[in-house]
């Protein structure tokens, strides 16, 4: 079963999503910021992670750059869900290690594409 760490501080975001993804035979685990992300990766080891941008402590895009430097979590794709639109956030989650973009709101069958998606990205060995 793919393993997907959510990362988002917003509980009536995160929430809906953990479930979506469960129904889908996804295992999840979540956190709610970069710091407590960091955490959960150590002992969960995700396929896939869902990261929101707007959250205290350690950003969404802190995060991406946290998880491009460290060589156990280089290679984990990373999906940034955010409310932050537009051309210029969008290449900003690219810049800073994302593999991924999609703002909200979406369809749930195109975040599960998505995810999928990634999941191929994932290596191997893991």
């Amino acid at each position: 079963m793919p393993k997907i760490l959510l990362v988002d501080d917003d509980y009536s975001i995160l929430i809906p999503i953990a479930k979506l993804l469960e129904n889908n035979n996804y295992e999840v685990k979540t956190a709610k910021d970069g710091y407590e992300a960091m955490e959960v990766i150590s002992s969960f080891k995700p396929d896939v992670i869902v990261t929101d941008v707007n959250m205290p402590k350690l950003d969404g895009w802190s995060l991406c750059e946290k998880l491009n430097e460290g060589p156990a979590t280089k290679d984990i794709p990373v999906l940034v869900l955010t409310a932050k639109q537009g051309k210029m956030n969008e290449f900003m989650s690219y810049e800073l290690g994302a593999d991924a973009y999609l703002a909200k709101p979406f369809k749930d069958m195109e975040f599960l594409d998505v995810v999928k998606e990634l999941l191929l990205q994932s290596k191997p060995d893991k």
